[in-house]
């Protein structure tokens, strides 16, 4: 007798409908037209798939209108446990165990709509798991939609971006979507290995090649034979690497330090630099048949200062992930977090919200809990009565009008009294500083903001500030 799933989603859609889906098998579409299929308008027809990797359940958003959130925070892609609420659009659905679920019951659960979804082949991911890509922006969803293209070929990635970006989550990201995600996944920080032995480390080494080689060893290719292999800072190679990998990109094939014999390898090919490599083929750096070896895909990850949209849901996923659900942010702190330029990126949001979190004492995170650095970036900017007054309004061009200032949301209750988390709210603030920031220019906006020009309008409308 088939083994039933012990995971259910299960919730009321807005039109009043009680749904209940068994989770079964290792992948799920939901969607209008999907296996867990959602009539509801703010479903997507494919809106995100729902993946098992052998002891958790990923959500995967892919490409939808609405969004997918898990516990009020809008996602990419997240892993999701019991007691979880994972809203796809409009429609809020639970997970949860439903043996324990069983056990609280003492009437039969089954009385509602239920969908009870067909097993397929059982498959589990190898690796540890790419953590979760949070955000909403269009910048997010492109590099993502581009990389998920990718993973189903085996040609070569190379993904380009600031420090702290996230090439290698992008990289796993990748690694998990592709045939080979079975098999090993093996990053390298190429600019953290000794030059003269990242040869040897990567390729290997015969008995007696240097002194100290008293046996064989295998390298990282080796180890890597029908997986993926990840070399981070690719710019940093030396000369002899390059000989090395541009073979092994060619012909498939190597030769271990001191070596005589070809070894033959499979293995797939995800490089990261955050270098120009156009301009270290030019200065004779970098060989320039390597680079468009290297370069068959190439994936741009976007800084955070093009991804406003996405702070938000970062700030507070990472509260969560290092405080609790009991912590939250004032929308002052907040709107100074989203003004700040991030030069070390996401990785540095994480780092800097973990500190906060762990030194502060509130309850709520207020503006002089930051950094003097991000508070200086200005938050809502208070007048001498208490009241929110606008945000910084642009400088008036030379020779010309002053372009149109939007003026913020002003928020209730008594002077200097700290303003409490409203996403729509901080939403709605990120939309007016984008649009001072760019004088009224509605297409520098949306840039700034990073959404499409139909998801600005309908946000102008939603807050009326045609």
């Amino acid at each position: 007798m088939e083994k039933e799933s012990s995971y259910i989603l299960t919730g009321e859609c807005p039109r009043g409908v009680l749904v209940r889906y068994i989770l079964k098998g290792d992948r799920l579409t939901v969607g209008r037209h999907g296996d867990i299929c959602l009539h509801e308008p703010s479903v997507s027809r494919e809106h995100a798939v729902l993946t098992w990797n052998g002891d958790a359940w990923r959500v995967t958003d892919v490409g939808s209108r609405n969004g997918t959130y898990v516990n009020g925070v809008s996602v990419q892609r997240k892993l999701i446990a019991p007691g979880d609420i994972v809203k796809f659009g409009r429609v809020p659905l639970s997970l949860v165990d439903a043996v324990q679920e069983r056990k609280s019951e003492d009437t039969e659960i089954w009385d509602c709509a239920t969908r009870t979804l067909e097993p397929t082949a059982a498959r589990a991911f190898t690796g540890a798991g790419a953590q979760a890509l949070i955000g909403r922006s269009e910048a997010l969803k492109s590099a993502m939609k581009t990389a998920a293209r990718a993973a189903k070929s085996n040609a070569t990635v190379l993904l380009f971006g600031e420090s702290g970006t996230g090439k290698e989550l992008f990289a796993r990201f990748v690694w998990e979507e592709s045939t080979r995600k079975e098999a090993k996944f093996l990053p390298v920080h190429s600019g953290a290995i000794e030059p003269t032995l990242l040869a040897s480390s990567l390729f290997g080494y015969e008995k007696g090649a240097f002194t100290g080689a008293d046996k064989q060893k295998k390298g990282l290719f080796e180890e890597a034979d029908g997986g993926t292999i990840f070399l981070d800072e690719i710019g940093e190679i030396n000369a002899e690497t390059q000989v090395k990998l541009l073979r092994v990109l060619q012909e498939g094939e190597f030769m271990r330090v001191g070596g005589t014999e070809p070894v033959k390898v499979d293995v797939r090919v995800i490089c990261a630099t955050n270098r120009d490599l156009k301009k270290a083929v030019a200065e004779g750096r970098f060989r320039e048949d390597l680079y468009y070896r290297l370069n068959v895909i190439q994936i741009d990850l976007p800084p955070l200062r093009e991804r406003i949209a996405d702070i938000p849901d970062l700030v507070n996923h990472y509260v969560r992930q290092t405080g609790g659900l009991s912590r939250s942010v004032s929308a002052e702190a907040m709107s100074a977090m989203c003004r700040y330029k991030w030069p070390g990126n996401v990785r540095e949001l994480k780092n800097t919200v973990e500190r906060i979190v762990i030194l502060s004492e509130n309850d709520v995170i207020a503006l002089s809990d930051l950094p003097a650095e991000i508070a200086a970036s200005g938050g809502v900017v208070r007048e001498s009565d208490g009241a929110t007054a606008q945000l910084d309004r642009p400088a008036q061009p030379e020779g010309g009008a002053a372009p149109p200032a939007y003026e913020a949301v002003r928020g209730g209750g008594a002077p200097g009294e700290q303003e409490s988390l409203n996403l729509e709210a901080i939403e709605r603030r990120a939309i007016v500083d984008a649009l001072n920031k760019a004088g009224g220019n509605k297409s520098k906006a949306k840039e700034l903001l990073g959404i499409s020009r139909s998801a600005l309008y309908e946000k102008l409308k939603k807050y009326g500030l045609e």
